[in-house]
């Protein structure tokens, strides 16, 4: 649909506002109709033909003048028109009844159509409603609004026991239940099965239209406290770091922990769904450290008193999560934010680095231990760390190793980098040169993998002391297709919900 049409307006969930008045006029129309027929008002009913007749005409011509390109909406549209018109016209030539039966297919208990009309009458929400209260409104009579609804349920009762009658003449007494009803009550139990389990299956795993929530931006801050920020990178996916195929599977193997977070090892039974992505940051900083003489030394007034145990601090960590899909009124973008107290060591050691930076190019690496959280939870809800989900999620942070640089193109200005322990013995992707790959690659966690729990111990102790630049292993819930389209029928959803449910 277009700009500006109908269709678009629903999905933005605002109607136009001349929408709404053209059916409160249709209603009124009808209204109005009852209340001439009830009446037996044949010259009024004359004079409304004319009218309708004239905007029906006007109608069309407008909608030839103006409409390029029928829709077959708009088609339809004409055809109901019109055939209105043609029955109005025939009301107007044979005119009220004199005696006015209460509904035309009263009579006629054994006739399909009839039986069709009391159905669409009855089943209807509010039309049968909007009915009696129009007649009783517009007609001459001694009973209570409740007496009328009782002889209208009636009459209801008396020919639908009247239709059962002339249905079942030709059975006798012992015959069995027809077919049909028999087909009839299954459909019933079916319909009730797809109404109550429909949803329930849609928003499930075993939906078959599941589709990713990968992770497409991140954004990683550090710095001292509440000042400037020591490091920033930004990794954007299309450039994904490569792993196994059983890269997931590899996680289990080597943290028992997080493992019982990510499903069992029968993925055909795994009741979660999920999609795992490694991205790496860049090691040293995008931008250099931008920190004045006075800030700067602040920063080394405050490391010191920390290091007198004078006072305490802390490095914070701020990641912005960018994702595809969200749902519970959460944002696809998601920020995170962890603080990490400086043990008294590391804020000695880095007092003494700010010290010496002033005549040394480089120094040697701060070692800040269990420093980063490197598993992310990406749920339609939320984003949240690992140890945001368990208290055991802390096992599961890396140690990294801060250190401040030199620009090599102005000596005046420095920059930060930062690196960690990989999330296996010799890097991030293993292979068969790795000491661990004969646990990796076992059907289950057997002795082979007791010395690669990296939960007990970092892989530094395993393999060579490898680091690589920080990363994050996104670990994401795959999300229903549904999730595009609710949004666009949020008018619709309501409104039917709201008739149906006060209509029942």
């Amino acid at each position: 649909a277009g700009e500006g049409s109908i269709l678009s307006s629903v999905q933005a969930d605002v109607l136009p506002g001349p929408v709404a008045l053209i059916f409160l006029l249709l209603f009124l129309g009808i209204v109005l109709e009852r209340y001439v027929y009830l009446r037996g008002l044949n010259a009024y009913k004359t004079a409304m033909h004319l009218v309708f007749t004239c905007l029906a005409a006007g109608s069309m011509m407008l909608w030839g003048a103006y409409i390029n390109r029928p829709s077959a909406w708009s088609v339809l549209y004409e055809v109901i028109l019109w055939t209105d018109v043609y029955v109005s016209a025939l009301q107007v030539k044979n005119g009220f009844p004199r005696l006015r039966r209460h509904n035309p297919w009263a009579d006629k208990p054994a006739n399909p159509l009839a039986w069709a009309a009391f159905l669409i009458e009855t089943k209807t929400p509010f039309l049968l409603e909007a009915r009696m209260a129009i007649d009783y409104a517009f007609t001459r009579t001694t009973l209570s609004w409740e007496n009328w609804g009782l002889v209208e349920e009636l009459r209801h009762l008396c020919f639908e026991r009247a239709h059962r009658a002339a249905v079942n003449a030709d059975r006798k007494l012992g015959d069995f239940a027809l077919v049909s009803d028999k087909v009839l009550g299954v459909g019933v139990a079916c319909l009730i099965m797809v109404l109550l389990l429909l949803p329930l299956m849609l928003f499930s795993t075993f939906n078959p239209f599941l589709r990713s929530n990968m992770v497409t931006n991140l954004d990683l801050g550090v710095k001292f406290g509440s000042g400037t920020t020591i490091y920033r990178s930004t990794h954007f996916v299309p450039r994904p770091d490569p792993q196994p195929t059983d890269f997931l599977q590899f996680l289990k193997r080597t943290r028992p922990v997080l493992g019982g977070f990510l499903g069992g090892d029968v993925e055909a039974l795994d009741y979660r769904a999920r999609d795992v992505q490694l991205l790496s940051l860049d090691q040293c900083s995008e931008d250099l450290w931008p920190i004045s003489d006075a800030a700067l030394a602040a920063l080394a007034t405050d490391l010191s008193n920390a290091a007198d145990n004078k006072t305490t601090m802390s490095m914070s960590l701020a990641l912005s999560v960018t994702r595809q899909a969200a749902t519970g009124g959460a944002s696809t973008v998601q920020d995170l934010s962890m603080e990490w107290a400086i043990p008294h060591a590391t804020v000695t050691q880095m007092r003494d680095v700010l010290g010496r930076h002033a005549t040394q190019p480089a120094d040697q690496p701060t070692t800040l231990h269990r420093f980063l959280s490197p598993f992310v939870f990406n749920q339609p809800s939320g984003v949240k760390y690992f140890p945001q989900i368990t208290s055991r999620g802390w096992r599961d942070d890396v140690t990294c190793y801060l250190s401040l640089h030199r620009s090599a193109r102005n000596a005046a200005q420095s920059y930060w980098c930062v690196s960690c322990d990989p999330l296996f013995s010799l890097g991030n992707s293993p292979n068969g040169s790795y000491p661990e790959w004969a646990c990796l690659e076992s059907s289950t966690r057997g002795a082979e993998c007791t010395p690669f729990n990296y939960e007990d111990h970092p892989t530094s102790v395993v393999g060579a002391d490898v680091q690589v630049p920080p990363y994050y292993v996104i670990i994401s819930d795959r999300v229903p297709t549904l999730l595009d389209v609710l949004p666009n029928l949020g008018i619709i959803v309501f409104y039917t919900t709201l008739v149906l449910a006060v209509g029942s």
